[in-house]
């Protein structure tokens, strides 16, 4: 059982200075970057500004740039979804609907940085630091040391299917995927049934103790002071 407690995410290759840094302080810099490009005014130049900034801040980690880039263009549909219709109802429509996928898209580089050096269990515990409620974090916890054991009830299930099937057809292919998903949620209620009773056994109160956490040191507060420099250059410095 010792395996189901990892998390489900890849373990973080590489050890860069990112990957060096507390979790805290990588979440601090995140959090700069995200609200400095959304109240940045609209002048390209100051977007640009803080692209820099934030390709900067995510070049120093041991996860290839370019892998970087590709994570955060994940937000993009949202942005463009969200904008579709500003072209329709605005003069500068156009423009405006750019500038959000670009804001959106700095922002994005900025958090797949910290997701990319950062072990999920530690991102989540550095979450309490920044006045996350108490019930997020306990949640979000669950779910990183338990989304490995449901897909491997899930891998389980799959693979009796698989042994159980002689031949594909489309319609008993759909019917066991239908039983299977229902399977897999009575195992899953019942599961937590099982691991809710065994913690209150153990005298849980709602937190998750946390070994061995470090004081932020001198490194991880010169990448803070030096993000916050380059954000506020970025919103407060005027061009010539």
């Amino acid at each position: 059982m010792g395996s189901f407690h990892d998390h489900a995410a890849p373990e973080v290759v590489g050890s860069g200075f990112l990957e060096g840094r507390d979790a805290r302080a990588k979440l601090g810099c995140a959090l700069i970057l995200v609200l400095a490009t959304v109240l940045a005014p609209r002048e390209p130049w100051r977007l640009l500004a803080l692209a820099g900034v934030a390709c900067a801040f995510a070049s120093v980690g041991a996860t290839a740039f370019h892998r970087i880039l590709l994570r955060a263009a994940i937000v993009l549909p949202f942005a463009l979804a969200g904008s579709v219709f500003l072209p329709f109802m605005e003069k500068d429509g156009l423009a405006h609907a750019a500038d959000i996928a670009a804001r959106a898209y700095v922002s994005g580089i900025a958090v797949s940085a910290v997701a990319s050096s950062t072990e999920l269990p530690d991102l989540v515990n550095g979450l309490s630091a920044f006045l996350v409620p108490r019930a997020v974090v306990v949640t979000a916890s669950f779910t990183v040391r338990y989304l490995v054991l449901l897909r491997e009830e899930a891998r389980r299930l799959m693979l009796a299917r698989e042994l159980r099937t002689f031949g594909w057809r489309p319609a008993l292919a759909l019917r066991a995927m239908g039983w299977s998903i229902g399977t897999l949620f009575i195992r899953t209620f019942e599961r937590a049934e099982r691991v809710h009773a065994s913690m209150a056994a153990r005298g849980f109160d709602g937190t998750f103790p946390v070994l061995g956490r470090r004081a932020l040191d001198g490194a991880d507060l010169l990448l803070v002071l030096l993000v916050v420099l380059g954000a506020a250059g970025g919103l407060f410095v005027k061009a010539a």
